[in-house]
This record gives structure tokens, C-alpha cells and sequence, in this order.
């Protein structure tokens, strides 16, 4: 495999740290506080004096607005209390943004999470973006509140791109095709119904 990676326009060889990649399932430590399971994440993958690493935990703490958790035990199955699944997979993802990436992968960021968890981890990391970090991430469905916060699409079939683009342009690509979508109905459904086929039969 071979070509060349572009990162905001300008092309990047995406040195170690300069980018992010947050799994779908949270594998934390449950016998630490979020602030003790970031600083061991910076002392682990960070180079450098532990004042910095201190200060990009810190940060990270700040941009997954996880203050309210920092020092609250993460827990789990042996223990009688735990993080909502909201905060775990904020702490997951703050796990990754204490390197600071250009660019941070996220395998189904609202995996497991109600609608109400969904759109404020979504407007989170809408906010991250608006740093200049660039936010790609996999999504099967989303609420028409959690779709309106997208900035580009992309949508696959079958292994296949049949739209990449601006999302608004993704609902009017759409339209000229003779799929329009009906008032009140998700985007996000209205894609799935109209490229899988497969349900109609």
C-alpha cells in the first residue's frame, strides 16, 4: 500500500503522536480516578518532564468537560460504583488527546450511549474540532440533532464510497437521485434505508 496523506489540505507523513485512534469498546483501568488513568496514559506515551505531561492531562480533562469526574473512581465490575458510560467514553477518548493530535480516529463514538449522552459528547466533539483537530470518525445511525453537528460525510455500501462531501450537499445529492428525505425522518435513517437495499426484501 502506498500514496500520500493530507492532512487540512497540506500534506503530512503523520508522525508518532500526531495522531489518534479511540477503539469502540472502553478498556480502562477501573481502579483509578479519570485524572490518575490519564496521567498514567502521558507517562506511558508522552516524552518530556512530568510538568507537561501534568499540563496535557490537564487540558485533556478540560476538553472532554470532565472536571465534574476527575477525581471520581472510574470502577467496574468489582466495584459497587462506576462511571456513566457517557464519562467512560469521554475518559477514553481524553485518553488519546493527552498526545495532542493533528488527527484523532473514533470507532462509534455514541456506542452504547442514550440520545440525550449521544448529543452532548457530540457537541464536545464538535468543540474539539473547532481547535483544529481533525475528528474522523464511524457511525451506523444518529439522531437529526447528533447528524446536523457533522461537518462532511461518508457514506460506504458494499465496501463502496457512494457519497463523500459536505453533509448538507449529502442531503441534496440525494434528492437529485429520487430519494428526498421525508419530513420528520432522520437523515441518517432515511441514508441507511435508501442505500441497503437488502431491507426490502
Amino acid at each position: 500500500m502506498y500514496g500520500e496523506v493530507f492532512v487540512n489540505g497540506v500534506k503530512s507523513p503523520l508522525p508518532y503522536g500526531s495522531y489518534g485512534y479511540v477503539d469502540r469498546d472502553d478498556v480502562l483501568i477501573e481502579s483509578l480516578t479519570v485524572r490518575e488513568m490519564l496521567y498514567y496514559s502521558a507517562l506511558l506515551q508522552l516524552p518530556g518532564v512530568f510538568s507537561s505531561k501534568k499540563s496535557f492531562v490537564e487540558d485533556a480533562i478540560a476538553a472532554m468537560s470532565l472536571g465534574d469526574y476527575a477525581d471520581k473512581l472510574i470502577g467496574g465490575h468489582c466495584f459497587t460504583k462506576r462511571l456513566p458510560t457517557g464519562e467512560r467514553r469521554r475518559v477514553s477518548i481524553a485518553r488519546e488527546l493527552v498526545m495532542r493530535p493533528h488527527v484523532l480516529f473514533i470507532d462509534e463514538p455514541l456506542y452504547h450511549l442514550d440520545s440525550v449522552s449521544a448529543l452532548l459528547l457530540m457537541v464536545t466533539l464538535k468543540k474539539l474540532a473547532s481547535t483544529g483537530c481533525t475528528v474522523i470518525f464511524t457511525m451506523y445511525q444518529s439522531s437529526t440533532e447528533v447528524f446536523g453537528l457533522f461537518d462532511r460525510i461518508c457514506l460506504l455500501s458494499n465496501g463502496n464510497t457512494l457519497f463523500f462531501g459536505e453533509t448538507l450537499a449529502c442531503l441534496q445529492h440525494f434528492s437529485n437521485a429520487g430519494f428526498p428525505c421525508p419530513i420528520m425522518q432522520s437523515p441518517s435513517d432515511h441514508f441507511l434505508r435508501a442505500i441497503n437495499t437488502d431491507f426490502d426484501r
